[in-house]
């Protein structure tokens, strides 16, 4: 998604002179016209950028292919959150070549949270 600045030009900006500090700073009260436009074509740029991004379906998707899209979103944040653990993903890979091989399974286990689903996440995504 790419940036967009817009600049407010406030026309027929009012301010009032209210009163002054001790140090002789002047303060005030004021007030800007024309926001509602500005508000219009922020709101038409947020809008335009969210429809890009997340594209409205044109018919209701099938149960698989939710599921498909959650699973799609949650393999990739896995991934994501993979780092430093490059040997044991090239030792796990290899051992399934080896388990496939000879007929054997494999099971990955470990205590929650020590990354199993991510190291399994990244393994599909290997293949």
């Amino acid at each position: 998604m790419r940036a967009v600045c817009r600049d407010y030009s406030p026309v027929g900006a009012i301010v009032e002179e209210t009163g002054k500090l001790p140090s002789g700073k002047k303060f005030g009260t004021g007030s800007a016209q024309g926001l509602e436009d500005f508000q219009a074509v922020v709101l038409r740029d947020i809008s335009t950028a969210l429809a890009r991004e997340y594209p409205r379906f044109t018919s209701v998707p099938s149960a698989l292919a939710v599921q498909r899209c959650e699973h799609s979103a949650v393999s990739s944040s896995l991934v994501r959150g993979m780092h430093g653990r490059q040997d044991l993903l090239k030792g796990c890979i290899k051992a399934i070549f080896s388990a496939c091989s000879s007929g054997k399974s494999i099971l990955l286990r470990g205590p929650a949270g020590s990354g199993k689903s991510s190291m399994m996440a990244c393994i599909c995504k290997a293949f």
